[in-house]
């Protein structure tokens, strides 16, 4: 297992991969290896990561960063945003199932959000604190959808800059949901607020 060609205590392996932690953002870390993630929240290090095992391990965290923000709090964490989202195409969500979690890390908020219940609408969106950003213009994100019950699409989720309204659709085309029976939405997506 290696991290840094020529680094201290470490040597080159067969069939190794390094993983300079300089090209990666933390952002992919915070979502792939939280645990990973939380061990560098006390050091203002970034490290790097050795793939090899198992799993991944730190091994040196001799690079420094100038961030500051919330990147380095392990308070705070994800914000419930569900009560005060405004929710679009259900005339009932079920308990239990009605997520909308957001963590904003300097301008870059994530989003995950779970939606399951009765629909109403064809349409179907949610609100999120933070306005998009004018650049990129438009984010478009797979997510996973459930329309009347039964059928079963690859959605989409989108929030064009200058909005904080996050739009759920259906592909293929972008067809519209069945205005009765279950409806279900889920996933993961990111964004630059102003």
């Amino acid at each position: 297992m290696w991290c840094k060609e020529n680094g201290p205590g470490h040597s080159k392996g067969t069939g190794q991969k390094k993983v300079d932690m300089k090209k990666i953002t933390f952002i992919l870390m915070m979502f792939f290896c939280p645990s990973l993630f939380a061990a560098t929240l006390t050091s203002n290090t970034v490290p790097y990561v050795c793939q090899g095992g198992s799993s991944p391990q730190l091994c040196d965290s001799s690079v420094t960063t100038d961030s500051t923000g919330d990147i380095y709090s392990n308070s705070g964490g994800w914000q419930d945003y569900s009560a005060r989202s405004t929710i679009v195409g259900w005339s009932s969500l079920g308990s239990g199932l009605k997520y909308i979690y957001y963590k904003k890390v300097g301008k870059i908020v994530f989003v995950n959000f779970y939606l399951y219940g009765t629909s109403n609408n064809t349409i179907a969106s949610f609100t999120v604190p933070y306005t998009a950003a004018t650049s990129p213009g438009y984010t478009f994100v797979p997510c996973e959808t459930i329309d009347n019950g039964v059928n079963y699409y690859t959605g989409y989720v989108n929030i064009q800059a200058g909005y904080n309204v996050v739009n759920i659709g259906m592909m293929p085309g972008g067809k519209g949901f069945t205005a009765s029976g279950n409806k279900y939405a889920f996933g993961q997506f990111w964004y630059q607020s102003i």
